[in-house]
């Protein structure tokens, strides 16, 4: 994006309304919320969904009034559960217009980011969103694959072109779809880890809603995989476990499915040869859990 339109981002028309959950990460909110005051657009309202107990949240959230508009709520567990609430302390507006984002607390916008992402939205009214892809702090590709190539966001592509913390909707896409999935998603009460950032943009696809991936959006957040021991195993295997319901939920056709479940083998495969058993294991969990959750969801759909 050329270097004019940038310095124009404090003259965009469009609102941002951000919806963060926390739970135990006060460090790394405190660096959302500095990233979020160092953005170079205006009109932002952050919503602080807090499940962390105490009032550090709270008097954090506090030191950052006088140059953030700042609402503090607090919520049940659940990442989901948090979305929720925030969506509902969010002050809707008649023309829909105003863009809705759900920050991780672990993640941080480069200054540009909001701006870039209006301007994108103004100059193309005919799409209801777009997404971005996840980096370190390094730059590096982070927290999945992502597509190198700008493009729509399909059902056959979803999975590479958006996760939570890098989805931006105008507030007519929220009014339409609604709510997350509570048994979806980090923190829920289930065995579905994962899942309800992919969920509601299939949600919005099914509203014929018109998302937009572009790469050059980019959204900073760590890289967790870290060591691969049985934390890391049974992360795989809750993840994998919440794709293949999304998959079943969303009636995607079985040979989809099939591939979706028999692709982590490949790379179990390929490690096994390349003399890395423990990320071998960590492929069989994800085939395990999908093959899981593919069962489980047609079940729910019967």
């Amino acid at each position: 994006m050329s270097e004019d339109l940038r310095a124009a981002g404090h003259e965009l028309r469009s609102a941002f309304q951000l919806v963060v959950t926390t739970v135990g990460r006060l460090p790394e909110l405190e660096r959302l919320l500095a990233s979020i005051r160092s953005q170079t657009a205006t009109g932002i309202h952050v919503v602080v969904v807090d499940q962390s107990g105490g009032d550090e949240v709270e008097a954090l959230c506090s030191r950052y009034e006088p140059e953030l508009t700042l609402t503090h709520v607090r919520s049940e567990a659940g990442a989901s559960s948090g979305r929720n609430a925030g969506i509902r302390q969010i002050e809707a507006h008649p023309d829909g217009q105003r863009i809705v984002a759900f920050p991780d607390d672990d993640c941080w916008y480069p200054p540009t980011l909001l701006a870039d992402v209006g301007r994108l939205l103004q100059a193309h009214p005919e799409w209801s969103g777009c997404t971005g892809r996840s980096i370190t702090d390094a730059g590096a590709p982070s927290t999945g694959r992502w597509d190198p190539a700008a493009g729509l966001v399909t059902r056959g592509n979803v999975w590479r072109r958006g996760v939570a913390f890098t989805i931006f909707v105008r507030e007519s896409v929220v009014a339409r779809v609604g709510f997350f999935d509570e048994t979806l998603g980090p923190g829920a009460r289930t065995a579905y880890g994962a899942g309800e950032e992919t969920d509601y943009l299939l949600r919005a696809l099914h509203e014929r809603f018109a998302l937009r991936y572009d790469p050059a959006l980019a959204v900073h957040h760590p890289d967790k995989l870290g060591h691969l021991g049985a934390e890391a195993f049974a992360k795989s295997r809750r993840y994998g476990m919440s794709m293949g319901r999304v998959l079943a939920t969303h009636h995607y056709g079985a040979a989809f499915i099939g591939y979706a479940c028999m692709r982590p083998l490949g790379g179990a495969a390929l490690a096994l040869l390349r003399g890395r058993p423990a990320r071998a294991r960590y492929h069989w969990e994800s085939f395990l859990g999908r093959a899981i959750g593919a069962r489980s969801g047609a079940r729910q759909g019967d």
